[in-house]
């Protein structure tokens, strides 16, 4: 049977041709859906207990304004550990910015990296919160020391390359030329999709649990807590945004100010786009959803175009469907053809699929998130692979494949595949490629109106003459400070040749 099977492609290659083109392209389009939806809906499942990790957040109105913030006030952290029962860690958060670091080398050299990225300061709790593996180091004391630092394994090996880890420990960086800290610990870098950033680890100062400043809430604040398995969720808010009442009340009725702090679990955090993060990737869930949907109704198309053409296949076939039922073969083999034929043409399909998949995701990798790439499930995409190949030829096959069964050769020969259901007499073909036309045109009067309001948005007048205005996107450590190297950076800007104005602005979430 196989060999029949490959002689019969053959005997059709544009047929066949077709049907593989069409089919890799569906495939493909959920191959590249389901990597970026498997990406962004895996952030922070690998984390043990994850479900009662959850992320303090502050949700704010004024003058009939609301405003959230993924941060806290300073104090809020030190009284729940103190005043609240049921919770097993709590964890500040904070980013560090330092413009340089220097690591001295045994021959007296100096090697200085600039803008290192990913520094936050936390507490030891930090570790026992997120499972990152220990290289070198006692994770316990690994912070205790205010003039230490903690680094992951790729953190270190960019500073310290081809020496052991346990060699690393007691080394010395030098941080903005003057602040020096001793390397207390490695730990190896997480494995998974995380929003949990960092890579430099510096224990929070003295005064950040001294604070007493109620009243205000910076993004830079952020903080985690892990409750006991017996709490509840619910209680345990009441419970906060009562504390908080407590410490705040009077201060916020004079400036007729409300605030109130939020439990959101750390995998639904992601999503949360209202809550903006620096250095941290989110995600819009109902638009993840829509491209499921999306996937799963290209799939559908592809399987429809196959099955449009199988049967339009069959009159030319009648012949071959005659014979073979006159010298004996039964409905149930001739359905076993059928499907291994379709069998065949979806391996191969999937297969074109990988490649095209490929060339895609190299094409237009800017179109995607970052990090997708390194945190790729293998094993999750051979099964689909088998899953998709299995789904599609069991959907496209097993129409045409009952049809040749159903339908005397002469009938084939009429193009008269017609069911008929009650009193009507129903065309699943002719239905097909309806529907293959109404989506056809549909897609089409999409396509116009995009490109309507593309040429609106293009052409609109904006109110003001948009030529020769520059928008730059400066470090914020460069202009945040007290030193005024922000309005040394301005006045720069504006000697130069050619300059008219010059302006300076920031977004209020990292004010």
């Amino acid at each position: 049977m196989l060999k029949t099977i490959f002689r019969q492609l053959w005997h059709n290659k544009l047929f066949t041709s077709l049907n593989i083109l069409g089919l890799s392209i569906g495939i493909s389009a959920c191959f590249i859906i389901y990597q970026l939806v498997s990406f962004e809906f895996g952030f922070e499942q690998a984390i043990p207990n994850h479900k009662q990790i959850f992320n303090v957040v502050s949700h704010m109105e004024f003058d009939g304004q609301e405003g959230h913030n993924v941060g806290v006030p300073k104090p809020l952290g030190r009284a729940i550990e103190t005043e609240i029962p049921g919770i097993k860690f709590v964890v500040p958060v904070a980013e560090q910015f330092m413009e340089q670091v220097t690591v001295p080398q045994a021959d007296g050299k100096e090697n200085t990296f600039k803008s290192p990225d990913r520094q936050v300061m936390t507490v030891a709790k930090y570790f026992n919160m997120l499972p990152y593996e220990w290289l070198a180091g006692a994770k316990d004391e690994a912070l205790n020391n205010p003039n230490t630092v903690v680094l992951t394994k790729s953190r270190a090996e960019k500073y310290f390359p081809r020496i052991g880890f346990n060699d690393i420990i007691g080394k010395t960086l030098i941080y903005n030329d003057t602040i020096q800290k001793q390397v207390s610990g490695i730990v190896d870098d997480l494995t998974f999709a995380t929003s949990f950033y960092g890579k430099e680890f510096f224990p929070l100062p003295k005064d950040y649990f001294s604070q007493s400043d109620w009243g205000s809430t910076n993004s830079n604040d952020k903080l985690y807590i892990q409750l006991d398995e017996k709490s509840v969720v619910a209680k345990t808010q009441q419970q906060i945004n009562a504390l908080s009442v407590k410490n705040t009340k009077d201060l916020f009725e004079k400036w007729r100010f409300k605030r109130d702090q939020r439990l959101i679990p750390v995998a639904t955090m992601h999503f949360t786009t209202e809550y903006g993060e620096n250095n941290v990737h989110k995600a819009n869930k109902p638009v993840l959803l829509g491209l499921i949907g999306v996937a799963i109704f290209l799939l559908i198309l592809a399987i429809i175009n196959f099955i449009n053409l199988s049967t339009a296949q069959l009159p030319k076939r009648g012949k071959e469907i005659a014979v073979r039922k006159t010298m004996g073969s039964s409905g149930r083999r001739l359905i076993y053809q059928f499907l291994g034929e379709t069998f065949i043409t979806c391996l191969l399909a999937a297969i074109l699929s990988c490649f095209l998949t490929y060339l895609f995701l190299l094409s237009f990798k800017e179109l995607f998130p970052e990090q997708m790439h390194a945190y790729i499930n293998y094993f999750r995409i051979f099964a689909l692979f088998w899953l998709f190949l299995l789904l599609t030829t069991l959907c496209a096959g097993l129409y045409p494949g009952w049809l040749i069964t159903r339908v005397n050769p002469i009938q084939i020969l009429r193009n008269q595949s017609l069911i008929t259901i009650g009193s009507v007499r129903l065309s699943l073909r002719k239905a097909l490629i309806i529907f293959q036309f109404v989506i056809a045109m549909l897609f089409i009067v999409c396509a116009v109106i995009v490109g309507q309001q593309l040429r609106y948005t293009l052409h609109k007048d904006l109110g003001f003459n948009k030529d020769a205005i520059l928008l730059v996107n400066v470090p914020w450590r460069k202009v945040s400070n007290d030193k005024g190297t922000k309005y040394t950076l301005l006045n720069e800007l504006k000697k130069l040749k050619g300059v008219e104005a010059v302006s300076l602005a920031a977004p209020s979430s990292k004010q």
